[in-house]
């Protein structure tokens, strides 16, 4: 890898380690901000839920006191017992309620005719002179609608007497029941005030240290309110009388989902919101009501502080460690690129050994191929020269023989003389007949051999044939190691094949037991057989010397080697051997041989060469 692409490469490492870092730095952080929102969003939920469940619960309880405050005074004005005037009943009533600060009786027109007022310092039984007139008031105009038996439930605003609002203020609701004429007053409209103020400071309790309670009747006014100047505004008569809830969206999704989580509201601060679940099936509301609770834009920040601080660790200890494992990386990268610039120079330094080593056996290939081609010269010439030595001493007899009969001639030629000239001459002539007659075969069989040496393209061949040239050849050369050589092979044995093959193969495995088997040993046998099996065809060559040594025998078919080098012996014989028969001639080939009992090599060979092509 060039210097270049290595930087190209490291370059893009860090990068990708820098946004794999940074998204998981990320993860991380958003992983521990969820779990803040979720945990307060959870807390905001208890805090509405509470809220509201406290609400309804009052409300219920209202709606409940204000009926048995009825019938308990049905009970004691249809029993008879009216020593005490309606005020005094409403007086005793009233004192047994809780959070009750008015008692009234409304005639069917909404005049006043009994008011028991319930204060923080005593009761006070309204004098008939300070009765009001409340055909006016919405919460009267809303209960004459309904009919009689019907109770409901005004809207909660402050309590106000005589146009003036009561201070402190007084969050009231009013349960108001449409009587019966059957009634004891009569037909008419029983009125009970109650003050929330009691409500209100519970619900407070239910605020956590992040999370601030608010309700709100709609948009019109805030009923409660961390800024107690933001109360109650509409009640109060400041104008503008709506409020902005938050921001407008929240309001409509109130109004739309009944409930929000967690909503980015004014001043960056997070709210929740619900509606207000009211249990009651009569209540005269304008708006319904919407409880929020309300998180701080400071305690917000502090949450996407905490989240992102092990956001910011996993960052930094990402990016730390993959950094140490790209670095190392890249150190082996580049200490492998280095060790590949090496292994290529030592590939080439090798591919020129190689290629000498190539070269080198090649010529040991043909040099052997040579010396064997040597032997059969040599073989060849050993017994052209018999022939050709009594056929050059016939001529010489014959000439000499010619030259005394032309000298008979000029002294006198004689009838026995010619007669013994010409049996002579016919002897002699025979004879070289002969001998010239051998010397053609001799030709012949040497000629077979170096062609079929030097064919390239499978043909049929008789197998008995090229052993039985190959023997005649080698016939000298054992003669002279005193070693008999013989050959058993069918007539009928045809195969398709490289003739040349076979016989530089029989002609190795031969003169190697020559070589090696005889060479401390005399008068010793080389036998070739042959048997036909089936597909294939087995050849065996075995001698009666002295057997392959034990310690070459597992590396007998490997290159160069021989235990006769200090002969110069290369040691290719039995490689070459071995190469011709598995790679070239589709056979196999194994050996017997035990140290002082001859050996037996064994080839195994198919009668056509399956792939003549590749051979």
């Amino acid at each position: 890898m060039s210097e270049k692409k290595h930087w190209q490469r490291a370059c893009w490492l860090y990068l990708c380690n820098f946004i794999l870092s940074v998204l998981t730095g990320s993860l991380v952080y958003q992983w521990f901000y969820n779990q803040s929102m979720q945990s307060l969003s959870v807390e905001h939920t208890s805090v509405i839920s509470s809220v509201n469940t406290a609400f309804s619960q009052e409300l219920g309880d209202i709606t409940n006191v204000a009926r048995l405050a009825n019938e308990h005074l049905v009970d004691i004005m249809s029993a008879g017992l009216r020593d005490e005037t309606e005020a005094q009943l409403f007086l005793r009533i009233g004192r047994v309620l809780n959070n009750v600060s008015q008692m009234r009786w409304l005639n069917p027109e909404g005049v006043e005719t009994v008011r028991v007022n319930f204060l923080a310092d005593g009761v006070q039984i309204v004098p008939p002179e300070q009765l009001q007139d409340k055909s006016t008031r919405y919460y009267f105009k809303q209960a004459q609608q309904k009919p009689a038996g019907i109770m409901t439930l005004s809207s909660i605003d402050l309590n106000m007497e005589n146009g003036v609002l009561v201070t402190p203020f007084q969050p009231t609701v009013r349960a108001i029941l449409h009587t019966f004429p059957s009634h004891p007053l009569g037909e008419g409209f029983l009125v009970i005030n109650f003050d929330l103020t009691s409500l209100f400071d519970h619900l407070k309790t239910f605020e956590e240290t992040q999370t601030q309670l608010l309700i709100s009747e709609g948009a019109i006014q805030w009923m409660l309110h961390p800024d107690a100047e933001k109360e109650w505004t509409a009640s109060r008569g400041i104008t503008p009388a709506n409020i902005k809830l938050a921001q407008p969206d929240i309001l409509e999704k109130l109004k739309n989902n009944k409930a929000v989580s967690l909503v980015s509201g004014e001043e960056d601060a997070l709210f929740s919101g619900a509606a207000l679940q009211l249990r009651m099936k009569h209540t005269h509301t304008v708006d319904p009501y919407f409880i929020l609770t309300r998180t701080p834009a400071e305690y917000h920040g502090l949450l996407v502080k905490d989240a992102l601080l092990p956001g910011l660790i996993s960052f930094v200890c990402c990016f730390f460690i993959a950094g140490l494992l790209i670095t190392r990386d890249l150190k082996q990268l580049s200490h492998v690129t280095h060790l590949t610039d090496q292994l290529l120079t030592e590939k080439q330094d090798l591919k020129s050994a190689l290629d000498k080593q190539t070269r080198l056996r090649d010529e040991l290939v043909e040099s052997e191929k040579m010396a064997s081609l040597g032997m059969l010269v040599a073989g060849v010439a050993h017994e052209l020269s018999t022939p050709i030595g009594g056929t050059t001493m016939c001529v010489s007899a014959i000439d000499n023989q010619l030259d005394a009969l032309e000298k008979k001639i000029s002294t006198g030629l004689t009838r026995s003389d010619l007669d013994a000239y010409v049996a002579y001459t016919r002897e002699s002539v025979t004879l070289s007949k002969h001998n010239l007659e051998r010397v053609t075969e001799l030709i012949k069989r040497f000629k077979r051999l170096a062609v079929d040496r030097g064919s390239e393209t499978p043909v049929k061949f008789s197998l008995h044939r090229v052993v039985g040239d190959l023997v005649r050849t080698l016939e000298a050369q054992a003669s002279a190691k005193r070693v008999k050589l013989t050959a058993d092979i069918p007539e009928t044995l045809e195969i398709v094949s490289f003739p040349g093959l076979y016989s530089q193969i029989l002609q190795n495995l031969i003169t190697n037991a020559f070589e090696h088997a005889f060479a401390n040993k005399r008068n010793g046998e080389v036998c070739i057989t042959a048997r036909e099996k089936g597909n294939s065809f087995e050849v065996r060559v075995r001698d009666d010397g002295c057997g392959i040594l034990d310690e070459i025998q597992h590396t007998i078919f490997e290159p160069f080697v021989t235990s006769a080098r200090n002969k110069g012996n290369t040691g290719l014989g039995m490689h070459l051997v071995h190469q011709w028969v598995t790679n070239l001639l589709g056979g196999r080939i194994v050996f017997t041989s035990k140290e002082g009992n001859g050996t037996e090599f064994i080839m195994t060979f198919p009668m056509a060469l399956p792939d003549a092509k590749k051979a």
